[in-house]
């Protein structure tokens, strides 16, 4: 991929096997990584290659390193950062920020970055239980704040997000995180501090 175009990206998203993450049920975590290496080898197969769990960004958060799920690369050339989360992903946003600080110069390539947020379990109780949307407003604040430090660099959010469904028999029922059917799938790009595409990839409430 030659763009730093934010909308292009994000329209290429559209060609990733959305209907895996739809028919995986439970935490998908290394299911969704697998997904977008997957686009992205296919983007280019003869150029593109990822590494996977990506490299440290040579800084600490709290204690934790700072890596991210898989780097996209061409060739040996860094070109863009991959974070799937299901829980912290306000801390998530702010480590992709310190990729794009290059405190290692082999990350002053980096022309783009990529997070997908799903939720982890559901939340509440009894007949109220949810799973909560992954992308609320507090996470697209830290996206815009980001986003606005880097301006020249397309960050693009891939929501995943999933109802409750109540299973009383079969594998399914035998745990919590297999109750959650997903719902929609929808991203954003992200450019200087502004959301400016919207693009829905999965939408059963509209099928």
């Amino acid at each position: 991929m030659k763009t730093t175009d934010a909308e292009t990206i994000l329209n290429s998203l559209k060609k990733v096997r959305w209907d895996t993450a739809v028919r995986t049920y439970g935490n998908n975590h290394s299911t969704l990584i697998g997904l977008l290496v997957d686009w992205w080898i296919a983007l280019s197969a003869r150029k593109h290659e990822v590494l996977e769990g990506g490299p440290t960004n040579g800084y600490r958060q709290r204690g934790a390193r700072g890596q991210c799920d898989a780097l996209f690369c061409e060739g040996d050339t860094p070109m863009g950062v991959l974070e799937v989360e299901g829980t912290r992903h306000e801390l998530t946003i702010r480590k992709m920020g310190k990729f794009f600080n290059a405190i290692r110069p082999e990350f002053r390539t980096l022309f783009f970055g990529i997070f997908l947020f799903y939720p982890y379990e559901p939340v509440r109780s009894g007949k109220r239980k949810i799973f909560s949307k992954p992308f609320d407003p507090h996470a697209k604040k830290e996206v815009e704040a980001i986003s606005k430090k880097h301006p020249d660099k397309p960050i693009i959010v891939i929501s995943l997000e999933k109802k409750y469904q109540q299973k009383d028999e079969g594998v399914r029922s035998w745990n919590e995180y297999y109750k959650g059917h997903v719902e929609k799938i929808l991203g954003v790009a992200f450019i200087n501090g502004k959301a400016i595409r919207r693009v829905t990839f999965y939408d059963k409430t509209g099928s």
